[in-house]
């Protein structure tokens, strides 16, 4: 056996005790953080694990705990805003910018069906504490949504030359009678924050970039290596055993309700399986992958990815693949914090309640307030007991807890400003604003390395999708005003190797109250000088303010929206054909969406009849809008033509009523003149 062999479950424990022994000198500093940063911090570090020393139970120990709210904070800043991925094309043509718009819109999705929020901000969180942590990305084929397969002989999938399962629908019917149905999960990406107690590297290694392997510890339920791996690695069923305890850490002891205890657990038991991820050399050219628990090996074979890890750091430590935290730093001045307060409370329990002299010779008989009481020979003749008063504490033992804290500050970056609080004596906005940008600019280094991790974590996702999602299922692609554009989704339509960014600064906090003020002054400019603004601009400019329900004003818009997706689909699987058109349908917008939609790529990529129906639908739209158009003219000229005869009966009714009028007017003469004669 080679001392550099990685084959046999010999040579790789062999690599995981030699990784264990280089970490081995890091893991009091974590464990220390840990325990200060849960409120436990009158505790050191002793043979191997946490220990409270002894102190005098009448004692009342005080613990201040800055270090949590510092390190929330920070972590908070730092996961406030969503990152933004930007694909890269993987060339000039359409058909790599259109995949690379649809890598975009995935991760986009991806960041909610994989809950990668509250992952980034737990791995966020270890960093902080204990200065290092991973997110792991691999495919998992044991998750999605379970299909029909066909079986073999010996109960394995059959797949087709690709290497993918063959499903009933694949075979005619007469070749089913022989043939076994079972079921099979279609496989998707899993995300997992891997803490420092389970990530063992390459003890030479300085960072990710030239870790040539990496050993990944962790206790599974039985019934998950049960699941996951059904057999070793010769393909014998493989029945996995319970073999270790699972304590509060991994591998480590820690305190509970305040009480040190060293691998005490619930008594619950699972399996330590662990991972061999090399990276490729001159014995492995593509990498190797292996996994082995109950000292068998499970898995040994070439992996998709040979590093599937992205790290997360704290404070950067050049030449150091482990990285210092933060909490490391303020475990100092948070151990004198809490001593000075302890102080502070003693003696002040001393002043309330201080110690009476009594006398030996004064028989006196003392049971009025609690105490202590200290006899003394006195001198003078029947003395009266009287209080011992204690020295007051120095001016400076109270001024020190105000240099300690502005010490967490510093080490921080974490000042007033930071914490909606404007400092003594500033009033001016622009001294505040470069007050906050200062502390904003002190975790900027860690925002770009973030940055950086969640970039390759976005590329290592599509890469998994572009490789194994190979049958078309239906994948939520998030568009724009929250519409699903995209249904039927393939790993191919990515292309052949996506690449992705976050984009720089994306991620540095921003002033939410800031951004609005300046997005209010743009809209009042905009109102002022009369620009006129897109609805649906409009209502996207409303989500971005940030204020719930203003963006509702347009919701319609996005009623129509939904509504023309709805039809593309339609109009692809050319599953109604005709398509209707309906009297409800908002045509101009129908119009405009759909050409649009003739311009991308996408719709140049579909056949020939999907095309024809979307150009007759198009024209169906216009026609039915000629048709409105028409009956409008139309029964706007029936309305004049009724008005012009309305008014010329009326004519003929006026005229008729002069005539009549002026017959009357004779008449009247007439008679006057008969009556005068």
């Amino acid at each position: 056996m080679s001392q550099y062999g990685d084959t046999s479950v010999t040579d790789l424990n062999n690599r995981y005790e030699q990784a264990k022994s280089a970490r081995l000198r890091y893991e009091p500093d974590w464990m220390l953080n840990r325990a200060f940063f849960e409120g436990e911090q009158w505790v050191l570090y002793s043979a191997g694990q946490l220990r409270a020393p002894y102190i005098d139970p009448r004692r009342q120990l005080v613990t201040d705990n800055r270090i949590k709210p510092v390190v929330t904070s920070r972590v908070a800043r730092k996961a406030k805003n969503r990152p933004m991925f930007s694909a890269t094309p993987q060339g000039a043509d359409d058909s790599a910018i259109d995949a690379a718009r649809i890598g975009e819109r995935v991760l986009e999705n991806d960041w909610e069906q994989l809950h990668l929020h509250p992952k980034l901000f737990t791995a966020l969180l270890w960093a902080d504490v204990c200065g290092n942590s991973f997110l792991k990305v691999y495919w998992d084929r044991t998750k999605g949504e379970q299909i029909q397969y066909l079986k073999g002989e010996d109960g394995q999938p059959l797949v087709d030359d690709f290497g993918r399962p063959l499903t009933p629908a694949q075979l005619p019917p007469e070749m089913m009678a022989d043939i076994q149905v079972g079921q099979i999960a279609q496989g998707d990406v899993c995300v997992e924050v891997k803490t420092p107690f389970e990530v063992y590297p390459d003890p030479l290694a300085t960072d990710m970039t030239d870790c040539e392997w990496l050993i990944d510890e962790t206790i599974r339920s039985v019934e998950y290596v049960r699941k996951h791996f059904p057999t070793d690695v010769s393909g014998q069923p493989f029945e996995p055993t319970a073999d270790s305890d699972i304590p509060e850490t991994p591998g480590q002891g820690w305190l509970q309700s305040g009480q040190l205890y060293s691998g005490a657990t619930s008594g619950y038991k699972g399996v330590r399986v662990r991972e061999y991820w090399c990276r490729p050399n001159t014995q492995h050219p593509n990498g190797w992958y292996a996994v082995w628990a109950n000292d068998t090996l499970l898995v040994a074979e070439e992996p998709f990815d040979p590093m599937p890890y992205v790290k997360l750091n704290s404070t950067e430590t050049p030449g150091r693949f482990w990285c210092r935290a933060i909490t490391s730093d303020l475990r100092g001045p948070q151990q004198d914090l809490n001593t000075i307060r302890t102080q502070i409370k003693e003696n002040a329990r001393r002043l309330g309640n201080p110690a009476l002299m009594k006398s030996r010779q004064a028989n006196v008989r003392y049971q009025g307030v609690p105490g202590e009481e200290i006899e003394y020979d006195s001198t003078v003749q029947d003395p009266t007991p009287s209080y011992l008063q204690p020295p007051a504490i120095p001016v400076y033992v109270e001024n020190e807890v105000e240099r300690i804290e502005k010490s967490i500050e510093e080490i921080s970056g974490m000042h007033e400003v930071s914490r909606a609080t404007v400092p003594t004596g500033v009033t001016a906005a622009s001294a505040i604003n470069l007050l906050q940008e200062a502390d904003e600019t002190r975790i900027g280094p860690e925002i770009q390395q973030m940055e950086y991790a969640l970039g390759q974590l976005g590329t290592k996702i599509l890469k998994l999708r572009a490789s194994f999602n190979t049958d078309e299922r239906l994948l939520k692609v998030a568009g724009e005003d929250g519409n699903w554009d995209i249904s039927a989704f393939k790993g191919e339509m990515l292309g052949s190797d996506p690449h992705v960014e976050v984009q720089a600064g994306s991620q540095m906090p921003r002033s939410k109250a800031a951004k609005q003020a300046a997005m209010t002054e743009v809209l009042g400019l905009l109102v002022q000088y009369g620009v006129a603004v897109d609805e649906r601009n409009m209502r996207k400019f409303l989500k971005d303010y940030e204020v719930g329900g203003l963006d509702r004003l347009f919701e319609g818009i996005t009623e129509d929206a939904k509504q023309c997706n709805r039809e593309h689909r339609l109009l692809i699987e050319g599953q109604i054909d005709p398509l209707p058109i309906n009297t409800f349908d908002n045509h101009e917008f129908h119009i405009a969406e759909h050409t649009e939609f003739q311009k991308t790529h996408r719709y140049w990529q579909l056949p020939p009849d999907a095309q024809q129906r979307f150009t007759s639908h198009v024209m169906a739209h216009r026609a039915y809008m000629v048709q409105m158009v028409n009956q409008q003219v139309e029964q706007q000229s029936q309305e004049q033509t009724a008005g012009q005869e309305q008014d010329a009966n009326m004519e003929i009714q006026v005229d008729r009523a002069k005539e009549a009028a002026k017959a009357e007017f004779a008449q009247n003469g007439a008679t006057n003149g008969n009556s005068a004669a």
